[in-house]
Formats: structure tokens, sequence, C-alpha cells
């Protein structure tokens, strides 16, 4: 009997490729949404830091100079708290958008695969019944043959 053999095969293998390129794609921008949330979370803890240490200074009296150095500097903080969350957005999108080709991908490679089963289960029906078939004759050729 002839192995199998399924002439997509090529055309599967690439699909797989494929898959994997975008699911790495996914990960690096995943990998950058997660850096970001990092950034926010360090910069408002700065800022909570900073916050307080300018609550302190102005019970103690602070100058009018240092309170607005630090108010400018708490704003500034709260900017870039503000960029980073806008960037994130920008970013999560760029996930759901890749999250969107990833699944384009597999479904892609899915259906290959599945043509593949499907061929292969084709395959082996035709042999079993190419067996049979052998066999059945085997039988009746032994049969007629006189003794």
């Amino acid at each position: 009997m002839k192995p199998f053999k399924f002439r997509l095969e090529s055309v599967l293998k690439y699909r797989r490729f494929m898959e994997k390129k975008e699911m790495m794609r996914l990960m690096r921008h995943k990998k950058v949404c997660e850096d970001i949330k990092m950034s926010i979370s360090h910069l408002d803890a700065q800022r909570s830091e900073m916050a307080l240490k300018c609550s302190r200074a102005g019970a103690q009296g602070a100058s009018v100079f240092e309170y607005l150095s630090y108010k400018s500097y708490l704003n500034s903080l709260q900017e870039d708290i503000e960029a980073a969350q806008h960037e994130l957005m920008e970013k999560e999108g760029r996930v759901k958008e890749q999250e969107a080709v990833l699944k384009k991908e597999t479904v892609r490679k899915k259906v290959l695969e599945r043509l593949r089963e499907l061929r292969f289960e084709d395959h082996r029906e035709m042999t079993a019944k190419l067996e049979q078939k052998q066999l059945d004759e085997l039988v009746i050729n032994k049969r007629e043959v006189p003794v």
C-alpha cells in the first residue's frame, strides 16, 4: 500500500510558521503593555511619595519656592502618568488587533489540519477496503483451485 501523503503539507507547515510568528508578535505587544503598566505603577508610587513629602514640608512651614517646586514636580509626574496611560490604551488596542490576526492565522491552520485528518481517514478507509478486497480475492482463488 502507498503511504499517506498530504499534498498540502508544505502549506500546512507555512501556516504553522505564520501562527507562531503572529503569536510571537502578540507576546511582544503584551510585554510592551506590561512594561508600560510597570512604568505607570512606578510613576504613581513616585507621585505618592512626593505628595507625602510635599504635605510634610507644608506642615513644617516650607518656603513658597520649595512648595512650588514640589507642586511643579507633582504636576510633571501626573502628566507623565497620563501620557503613559494614553500610550497603554494605544498598545492595548494593538494587542486586540494582534489577537484578531492570531485568531485568523490559527483558524487558517486548523482548517488545513482538519483537511489533513479527513484525507488521512479517507486514505485509511480506502486502504482497508483494498486490503479486504485482496483478502477476499485470495480466499476465492484458494477455493477455486482444485486439490
